[in-house]
């Protein structure tokens, strides 16, 4: 059983307007046409050679009005790429900068929130009201008024859910292979192979970037592919792993006895035995399939 909250570094963009849904469903990786209010789903801003602008959760909060919450080194260029591309459209773009999010992570039989996955809704959080946002199983995105933060915490305390340290939410984050911003994700990488396929919708029609994310999907195959290691130790962050003298990837997230892989393709599967050399030592590790861990 896993239970704790974590402050997340995130941002609020809610875009809004007549010609919302259709100017979003155009540019972004996912099917927004589809989205009900009540629903989140993940997706993507890519650029035409499929490289990420920006990775984030889009929440339905009415027919006509979408909130896009995206880390926060990733909401300027967000903004400005959306608002470059307002051709005629009816839109308005508003940051949200009196909100703040937590992730809470409960898989207790006593789970204080009982929302699906990709489902949202207000709900009443002692005596305040939150947006919660189940982003997967166990998984969920609170979203809270800063004249109200104090109060929910203490609810959440009153519940049982402490605020967990970055290094258990971080074990937690790769058994569940779960990539993040500015460690598996940046403007440099193209997400195909890197757990984001909820993110990338095939069966939508054309996006930017949409080529070069089905041509890797279904006719060549992506560069990388995140795998999970077992290790003995704490590797760095940036540390190879080695199969004999070749390198098969590098570490890009970290915890005790635990670390994500971003692998070249085929150079490894999960099963095989590793070696990962961080600052100056040589660590032992047996590649994982992801999620390491279902909770």
């Amino acid at each position: 059983m896993v239970r704790g909250y974590l402050h997340e570094k995130k941002s609020i963009l809610q875009v809004g307007g007549k010609d919302a849904r259709d100017f979003l469903h155009r540019l972004i990786s996912c099917n927004v046409r589809t989205l009900q209010v009540g629903q989140v789903i993940p997706g993507a801003l890519l650029k035409a050679s499929g490289k990420l602008i920006a990775y984030f959760h889009i929440y339905g909060l009415d027919e006509t009005t979408f909130a896009l919450v995206t880390p926060q080194s990733c909401i300027g260029e967000l903004y400005a790429t959306l608002d470059r591309l307002v051709f005629a459209e009816k839109l308005t773009f508003t940051k949200d900068d009196l909100t703040s999010l937590l992730m809470v992570v409960d898989s207790s039989p006593e789970a204080l929130f009982s929302l699906e996955a990709l489902r949202q809704q207000e709900q009443e959080l002692g005596s305040c009201t939150a947006r919660v946002g189940a982003l997967g199983q166990h998984r969920f995105q609170v979203w809270v008024k800063a004249e109200d933060f104090t109060a929910v915490e203490s609810t959440l305390h009153q519940a049982g859910i402490q605020e967990m340290g970055p290094v258990e939410y971080a074990a937690f984050r790769i058994q569940q292979g779960l990539p993040e911003w500015d460690q598996e994700l940046d403007p440099t990488v193209i997400p195909v192979g890197l757990r984001l396929d909820q993110a990338l919708d095939p069966d939508k029609g054309c996006y930017t970037g949409q080529e070069i994310v089905s041509k890797m999907s279904f006719v060549g195959h992506p560069p990388h592919v995140l795998l999970g290691l077992k290790v003995q130790g704490t590797p760095a962050v940036g540390s190879k792993a080695l199969k004999g003298e070749t390198i098969v990837g590098t570490v890009t997230s970290a915890a005790p006895g635990l670390a994500l892989l971003c692998a070249r393709w085929q150079r490894t599967t999960p099963g095989e035995q590793v070696i990962v050399e961080s600052e100056g030592r040589t660590l032992q590790a047996e590649v994982m399939a992801l999620p390491m861990l279902t909770i």
